[in-house]
């Protein structure tokens, strides 16, 4: 019963995760991508214990809490952000999203000129607060966000197993 309620109650988080994902981040600035994920993940991360409160089962409730945050994790990380950051993909896209019309060269320069994309990629790293911008130059903010995780676990990794830093 335990089981069957931890994976029902996950799949209705990330289900409630997605629902949210796509009504709320099509309204919202590119630039404040990061700060809705966190909002996004923390709304919909109450969904297991409201279901599991009522039905007494607290420990299900947060294993299956915890199995949503792994969700979400690997959902941003390994999928959204190549989507965001794969400029391949979002051409592709790009394409798609032109249909039968189809899109010429020139739109397509429009939007992929290394300015534009120079620009989009400085400022989703200033929202996300890893790099400050002061008197004119970037600056590397010694902080941990998300997008410090995946390095930071190669980093690991990679001492645990030759005892050197990378």
């Amino acid at each position: 019963m335990m089981d069957k309620f931890i994976i029902i109650n996950t799949l209705i988080s990330i289900t409630v995760y997605f629902i949210l994902h796509i009504i709320i981040l099509r309204k919202n600035k590119q630039n404040e991508i990061f700060k809705w994920l966190v909002y996004l993940y923390l709304m919909a991360g109450f969904s297991p214990f409201l279901i599991g409160w009522r039905g007494g089962f607290i420990f299900g409730s947060f294993v299956s809490w915890i199995f949503y945050t792994f969700l979400v994790l690997i959902y941003v990380l390994a999928i959204l952000g190549v989507m965001e950051s794969s400029i391949r993909i979002r051409l592709l896209k790009e394409i798609y999203d032109a249909g039968i019309r189809g899109i010429s060269l020139k739109q397509i320069l429009k939007k992929y000129n290394k300015d534009v994309i120079l620009h989009k990629r400085l400022q989703r790293f200033l929202s996300a607060g890893e790099i400050s911008f002061y008197e004119g130059k970037y600056m590397l903010e010694n902080k941990f966000t998300a997008y410090t995780l995946p390095d930071l676990a190669i980093k690991s990794i990679w001492k645990l197993y030759t005892g050197e830093k990378l």
